[in-house]
């Protein structure tokens, strides 16, 4: 049976973990320093450059001085990311469980995420697969109509008000830039049109992730007027606003695939590694109801080269939150407990799968099938 499960397709597997396939499955072993039977890593890509233009201008229409200059086209890694992704790979090659797979995204900043960790890791490109299918949304998803859309994207804003310190973070945010030719871009409404967040909440989340980024990549970080001890505070306008921007009925669609390839890998011996985005982690968050505070940044931070980790030993995963700090160049990562339902870090195969089959529309899934190797 143990071996059935292994090879079995998305659609059998998820009717053997109803029957108990994962009953069948080694029991846990007792000693903590042991590898668990299989472990799924879920990564946001490296500190990346940012996009030139934010809402059809310039960012150094935001500020009184101009913006450093990334030294990488717009999207992709930054060396000092990279190094230490690849540090991150040494890290962590002892507690995966063999064979280990990576799985990139079809976009440049993911593939060299993967090929950091890789050299890490101690492998080749041999073990690496280049695919979208985990990362987008089926041909066949039916679309949310527009209408519906925006009103789950309001909704989502209604249940997670901005917090407390919002209005303080944005003005002061607004100090540290000066003001720059977009002028009083904080007075701007916080509206929702094209499912997303616009106005002075879409400014201040993309300002906000490219001093992250700044940092992060060894760059001088808004012109030397914030400290890195501030960033975790000042972090709460752009993790709000994703937060706020993950709408349930949106992800059920949008990233529906994350979900079920993560429990497809889980039902492996071994590791898989997906290098994806922050969408993933936002999505997983939604799909299985998890939440975790990566001290001493805000809770349900998705921090570059940071990961979501699902470890199994018999039927039950312990999920943890992986992320560094990038004051320092040695790739260890800290890791936190994720909270669940009812649970605290570990739950039942069939709890995540219960919870994907809730949350998601298995119309959007694309099949671990479509993978194509390379």
């Amino acid at each position: 049976m143990q071996a059935r499960c292994q090879r079995m397709s998305l659609h059998g597997l998820l009717g053997l973990w109803f029957l108990g396939c994962h009953a069948s499955v080694q029991s846990a072993q007792s000693a903590q320093s042991a590898q668990p039977d299989s472990s799924v890593l879920v990564f946001r890509h490296c500190p990346r450059s940012t996009k030139p233009e934010l809402q059809g201008r310039t960012y150094n229409n935001y500020s009184q001085q101009p913006f450093p200059d990334f030294p990488v086209a717009p999207m992709l890694c930054l060396p000092r990311g990279l190094d230490i992704l690849q540090a991150q790979g040494r890290f962590l090659k002892a507690s995966l469980p063999e064979p280990i797979h990576v799985v990139a995204d079809d976009v440049e900043r993911d593939k060299q995420t993967a090929s950091a960790l890789l050299e890490g890791l101690g492998l080749t490109s041999d073990v690496l697969t280049v695919s979208s299918a985990p990362f987008s949304k089926s041909d066949g998803c039916p679309d949310l109509p527009e209408a519906e859309a925006l009103k789950a994207l309001e909704e989502q804003v209604r249940r997670f008000p901005n917090p407390a310190s919002y209005t303080n973070l944005t003005q002061r945010l607004w100090e540290v830039l000066g003001d720059g030719a977009a002028g009083d871009w904080p007075a701007w409404p916080c509206a929702t049109k094209q499912l997303h967040l616009g106005g002075s909440c879409y400014v201040s989340s993309a300002i906000m992730e490219r001093f992250l980024m700044e940092w992060a990549g060894g760059m001088p970080m808004a012109w030397s007027k914030l400290r890195p001890w501030e960033l975790p505070s000042f972090l709460q306008l752009h993790v709000w606003a994703r937060t706020a921007a993950t709408a349930a009925q949106l992800v059920a669609r949008d990233q529906a695939s994350i979900a079920f390839w993560v429990l497809n890998a889980l039902a492996e011996k071994g590791t898989q590694i997906f290098t994806g985005h922050d969408s993933q982690l936002n999505a997983l968050q939604a799909i299985f109801e998890l939440y975790y505070t990566p001290t001493p940044w805000p809770p349900q931070a998705t921090l570059p080269a940071s990961a979501l980790r699902f470890d199994r030993t018999g039927s039950k995963v312990t999920i943890t939150y992986h992320y560094v700090d990038f004051a320092e160049d040695s790739g260890a990562m800290i890791q936190v407990p994720v909270a669940l339902e009812n649970s605290f870090g570990q739950v039942e195969v069939s709890h995540l799968l219960r919870k994907a089959l809730q949350n998601t529309v298995m119309e959007c899934v694309n099949q671990p099938r479509e993978v194509v190797q390379i």
